[in-house]
């Protein structure tokens, strides 16, 4: 499979973080989706996305972002023939894992993995995107019930004893008088043989097989319900039931940078399985997360040393030099030798008063050329030191003869002395802020700051992108990514290239990323590393270049474990400041630190962005905000309207009713607002294969309300943020729905009974 290099990078979604370590987890197993798939294909088995995996590929187009894993389900038909068939189709190196083959998994589904253990060759690096450890897929089956609730009671009772026994023999948990006694009640059962296998590892998995025979006992034929067996079934669930006809269709919907197929009555499924499925609850699966740190655990103890990382070190949060030279102590050296050699200069001909001409006019050029290279050949002090230049010249030809006379000569040198002396102070004394964004798309975690230091007349403001690079599988960098041209024009970016930090010395500088070298898919340039910028600024402030979701430890474990890649980091430590957005991410900041670090330090470094701080850094916060009335007129509101193809299918009775009236009642409010009408991608496709006459009668209103001035209509796989630009959402459950609703936007979905 081919991804985007921006899809392995750190990302927030719906306000959680997720490291770039997961994002090449998550691509592996799409690697290993993606085999599945082409094997189901080729041999005409059916499978469909489950459980997470489902709920994702429904509420977020992709992985839930607090998820790690990929699950399916295939009906026992399926998985039977799966399981014969597929392990000659595999790519080399995958394998099935089941409690057939794999001692100590003890499971009653199926995992496809892609490798034997973790393996951190290139070849591995370069076809799993950098994710070097084992990944596979669960494949859970779909058993059929008795309709007799007598008979499947007598089903699981059997199903439970044949599990535990086979759960006891693996553990050796039986004596041999017990072991016999329960062998005999299982033959007796199953009206199998068990007695003559000796080996206590071939009698577990004899038993689980049993085990597994009588979850697949009924036949499709025979039933109207199916269920997953174990846990569900098992536990009689009823729940968790299902009819048969609910998986008889499916529709593939986009997941990631594939697709994969759900029934096509999946809100339906969704919705009896959780409820308001559309309602966001960051809590994780039953599995470790993420799913390959006991790998990582175990790698660790196999070679007897932790896998590189970033420590803190305490002399870490100092700096190296003080008071390092810079432009500004260069002019100001040289501005106080003009002031001594100009109290040698008198009028004279004497060899001292016209060394001290020469020697004056030669700083006071040196001044102006670097004048010019940090500030620009047009800065204000170039003129006021050419008039003291011109002057010291016509001091001293006058002197030597090369000039009659020179009219009050003197009194013009002192004011163009007094005059310089005056600009280049101010020039001195302002302030110099720096901000270093790496990605245009980013800038906006620094625009608040940066409108608030351009208000303020004592600053001179830059903002210098800097590149980033992807990282190759020996950890060098590749690829320069530098969007230089896709900031504001208002900005007047500087190429990185033509600023020099160790030179300017700024009095500020704001950084946004903050891992250095420490991050598993890019880095920016070295030069702009935080251990090396703080060497060049005496207030190095970071500021996240993402917003983030409260956290907390107990109830948002895994948001507190993804603290390690953008907490625990160089640029937290290196910098005097962190800023971030709220009170009780501050509280997450400083607990994460103090359980790393060990230390108790943390409070004065990690704040708040307002203005309490922006008061700590002189930076007062001046920004007007946006105003939404223009001209005296309110700006017209947009509603967005979401078409899904899975409500289209399950509610295909009403479906074209219940669109018809909706579009009815915008068509009397379009003098109010705007209307975009956002299509399922797949709805197309769906419709014409399940319901074609549906289709066609859809496709005539589509081409009606085509003609509207006011309504707009597209796809949902277009650009995202083109799709989140509507005041409010009203429509079928969507990915788009939960980003409207994480925006603070209203959000209301359709209800079809009504």
């Amino acid at each position: 499979m081919t991804f985007n290099k921006d899809f392995l990078e750190d990302e927030v979604r719906l306000g959680f973080y997720i490291p770039a370590t997961i994002k090449q987890a998550w691509a592996a197993e799409l690697e290993v989706l993606n085999v599945i798939d082409e094997i189901c294909k080729k041999l005409g088995i059916d499978y469909f996305a489950d459980w997470g995996t489902l709920l994702g590929a429904i509420r977020h187009r992709g992985f839930i972002p607090w998820d790690d894993d990929l699950d399916i389900v295939m009906k026992r038909e399926d998985y039977d023939r799966f399981y014969c068939e597929a392990p000659s189709l595999l790519p080399e190196g995958y394998s099935i894992h089941t409690f057939r083959n794999e001692e100590g998994f003890n499971e009653f589904h199926a995992v496809v993995v892609n490798a034997k253990a973790p393996n951190f060759d290139k070849a591995q690096f370069d076809q799993f995107h950098g994710f070097c450890y084992l990944c596979g897929i669960d494949i859970f089956i779909l058993d059929y019930l008795h309709m007799d609730e007598k008979e499947e009671d007598e089903r699981v009772k059997d199903a439970l004893y044949l599990i535990s026994l086979g759960d006891s023999i693996s553990d050796g948990e039986l004596s041999l008088n017990n072991l016999r006694k329960n062998i005999e009640h299982a033959e007796k059962i199953t009206h199998s043989k068990l007695s003559h296998i000796k080996d206590y590892r071939e009698l577990a998995i004899r038993v689980y097989e049993l085990a597994d025979s009588k979850c697949a006992e009924v036949k499709r034929e025979e039933s109207e319900i199916l269920t997953q067996m174990v846990p569900w079934g098992l536990k009689k669930d009823k729940n968790r039931r299902y009819l048969k006809t609910d998986y008889d269709n499916s529709i593939r919907v986009p997941f990631e940078y594939a697709t994969v197929p759900v029934p096509a009555c999946y809100d339906k499924l969704l919705t009896k399985r959780y409820g308001e499925y559309m309602k966001i609850h960051k809590m994780g699966g039953a599995h470790e997360y993420p799913f390959y740190e006991k790998q990582k655990k175990d790698l660790e103890s196999l070679l007897g040393t932790s896998l590189p990382k970033y420590v803190f070190e305490a002399e870490n949060l100092g700096r190296k030099q003080q008071n390092p030279e810079n432009w500004k102590t260069i002019i100001k050296e040289a501005l106080n030798h003009i002031a001594l050699l100009k109290e040698k200069i008198q009028f004279n001909d004497s060899e001292e008063t016209l060394d001290a001409i020469c020697s004056s006019q030669e700083l006071a050029i040196d001044i102006g050329n670097l004048i010019e290279q940090i500030k620009g050949e047009k800065h204000k002090s170039i003129a006021k030191i050419n008039d003291y230049c011109e002057n010291l010249y016509h001091l001293y030809a006058v002197l030597t003869g090369e000039e009659d006379t020179w009219e009050n000569g003197m009194d013009l040198l002192d004011k163009s002395y007094i005059s310089l002396s005056k600009v280049i102070e101010e020039l001195l004394n302002k302030k110099e802020i720096v901000f270093l964004p790496y990605k245009a798309s980013a800038w906006n975690s620094f625009e608040d700051i940066y409108n608030s230091c351009t208000s303020i007349d004592k600053f001179d403001v830059y903002v210098v992108p800097i590149p980033y690079y992807f990282k190759e599988y020996d950890g060098t960098l590749s690829n320069e990514q530098y969007d230089l041209k896709a900031y504001p024009d208002s900005l007047n970016v500087i190429d990185y290239a033509d600023f020099s930090l160790e030179m300017h010395h700024p009095d500020i500088v704001f950084i946004q990323n903050p891992y250095d070298e420490f991050n598993a898919a890019t880095s920016i340039h070295p030069q702009f590393y935080s251990s090396v910028i703080k060497e060049y600024t005496d207030n190095l402030i970071y500021i996240p270049w993402f917003k983030k979701s409260r956290i907390d430890k107990d109830s948002d474990s895994r948001s507190y474990k993804n603290m390690d890649f953008y907490v625990t980091v160089p640029g937290v430590i290196n910098s005097d400041y962190t800023l971030v957005m709220s009170e009780e991410e501050r509280d997450a900041y400083i607990l994460k630190l103090k359980d790393w670090s060990k230390e108790d330090i943390w409070q004065e470094k990690v704040c708040m962005n307002n203005g309490e701080i922006l008061s700590k850094l002189d930076i007062s916060n001046n920004s007007e905000p946006t105003n939404m009335i223009e001209d005296g007129k309110k700006s017209k509101r947009s509603l967005m309207y979401y078409i899904g193809a899975g409500q289209a299918f399950q509610n295909s009775s009403v479906f074209l009713k219940k669109f018809k009236e909706n579009i009815s009642i915008f068509e009397k409010k379009l003098d109010d607002i705007s209307l975009v009408l956002v299509l399922d991608s797949m709805l197309e496709k769906s419709m014409k294969e399940y319901n074609p006459e549906i289709w066609t009668e859809l496709e005539s209103e589509l081409a009606r309300i085509k003609g509207m001035s006011e309504v707009q209509i597209t796809m949902d796989n277009v650009e995202r943020n083109s799709l989140l630009s509507c005041d409010a959402y009203y429509g079928d459950a969507s990915f788009l729905a939960c980003e409207y609703s994480e925006a603070g936007k209203p959000v209301m979905i359709q209800n079809y009974d009504i």
